[in-house]
């Protein structure tokens, strides 16, 4: 490569001597206008000298400069093409110029052959994490507005959608023992991801550890143990074979009750109850009962299944499926036959690492509030915006998982990035 050296020389008339501070912060502030124009045309004019190099006369090109090639039909003879204006970021702002353009003479294709080297802005590491966050909360567009206006920082929502993308390979979900799991919930949902129009399917496995205080609160230790968006449930079950859980809560998903069965042949199901006396009003009112009707059989089960004695609970149950198939309720008594050996596990089998001891209950999990928290939080980002790519949606939700399941490797995760060179790389720029 040819150097080309180019110097901008800068005037500034003051316009007579400085009488006062007022003075000097007009200067200072004309300084401030003109500099960034100054740089501007600096790297105009560089570019052209360079594209002389490159065309010259009748394509006869001046030695020692790099060949440029289209990338379309690989031809190598151009004549001058648009001017596309563009802006690199600065402690002083963003400084815009003109980005010129090579269009080639075989395919009309119009190049920018100067385009990473003037269309690239640092990024601190700190930056970064900061537009990872926000746009693990909120539309790449609206973290982009927030950065402008706390950072003061314009950084295009392309550039912050690759920072997603690139630390989203890098970071992964912690690696769980076969036996350090003990208790693991399952859930799935849809998201507007792939070529299918009812979107693709999200599994998520979390598993709890331990109780423990937090800010002087009591706690379930929660690690992720899979995220997967996929199409396809092979990858999906893959990791899952892997553990070895002694108890498993899910909803009444036939998938995933008969994947509970598969895998974990020796482990007890629990269905989660939040969702249970859900299931039965739809169930009732799919039966042809009206909602009046629907309210005392769904009170009546909560009372059997949170404060019935384990014997009271499992007969009445039996009684009020006799009682639905008598009034032909067959829906509702076919929900109750189908769950009636995972609804009362949690009493038959106490786990005593989940929650503290209740009249008549012994020792379970009645709440699946930390697996369903995640699913709201999975559904709400990934409505935001159009239809994701699979691999693009599963970056982002990974993100999105660590940073509020795992602070400690969000966190580690982050100060090892910034030690790192490549924490010193330029973020690529839409503009």
């Amino acid at each position: 490569m040819s150097q080309v050296n180019n110097t901008t020389e800068l005037s500034i008339h003051l316009g007579g001597p400085l009488s006062g501070i007022n003075d000097l912060e007009d200067v200072i502030r004309q300084l401030e206008e003109d500099l960034p124009r100054a740089m501007a045309r600096a790297l105009e004019e560089h570019q052209e000298e360079m594209v002389a190099a490159v065309v010259g006369h009748r394509h006869q090109r001046t030695p020692g400069i790099k060949q440029v090639i289209c990338p379309r039909c690989g031809g190598t003879h151009f004549h001058r093409g648009n001017l596309q204006q563009v802006g690199i970021l600065t402690s002083k702002g963003k400084i815009r110029f003109n980005k010129f353009g090579l269009r080639c003479d075989d395919c009309g294709r119009t190049i920018f052959p100067f385009a990473p080297a003037v269309g690239r802005h640092r990024a601190t590491a700190k930056v970064e994490e900061v537009c990872v966050d926000l746009a693990t909360r909120m539309s790449y567009r609206e973290a982009a507005q927030v950065i402008k206006l706390t950072w003061n920082l314009e950084i295009p929502h392309e550039d912050i959608h690759a920072l997603v993308q690139r630390h989203g390979t890098a970071m992964q979900l912690p690696q769980a023992g076969r036996g350090e799991v003990q208790v693991l919930m399952l859930d799935s949902t849809k998201a507007p991801a792939g070529k299918k129009s009812r979107g693709t399917d999200v599994f998520l496995a979390v598993g709890l550890t331990d109780r423990q205080l937090l800010d002087g609160r009591p706690a379930v230790g929660k690690l992720p143990v899979a995220l997967v968006v996929s199409d396809s449930r092979q990858r999906w079950e893959q990791v899952l074979s892997d553990l070895n859980p002694s108890l498993v809560l899910t909803d009444d998903d036939p998938y995933l009750v008969d994947l509970v069965h598969r895998l974990f042949p020796h482990a007890v199901h629990q269905l989660r109850l939040f969702h249970f006396p859900r299931t039965l009003g739809n169930m009732l009112w799919k039966d042809g009962v009206a909602k009046e009707g629907r309210l005392p059989h769904i009170e009546k089960l909560r009372h059997i299944l949170y404060l019935d004695p384990l014997p009271w609970a499992e007969e009445r149950l039996q009684l009020m499926q006799v009682r639905f198939r008598r009034k032909g309720w067959t829906n509702a008594a076919g929900l109750l036959q189908r769950a009636q050996n995972r609804l009362l596990a949690f009493r038959e089998h106490p786990d005593r690492t989940l929650q503290p001891a209740r009249p008549h209950t012994g020792w379970g999990h009645l709440a699946t509030s930390v697996i369903e928290r995640q699913m709201r939080e999975i559904n709400a980002r990934s409505e935001i915006g159009c239809h994701w790519s699979i691999q693009g949606l599963e970056h982002l939700l990974r993100l999105r998982i660590v940073r509020r399941l795992c602070p400690r490797q969000w966190s580690s995760y982050w100060a090892a990035f910034r030690r790192s060179d490549d924490a010193q790389t330029s973020l690529p720029s839409a503009a």
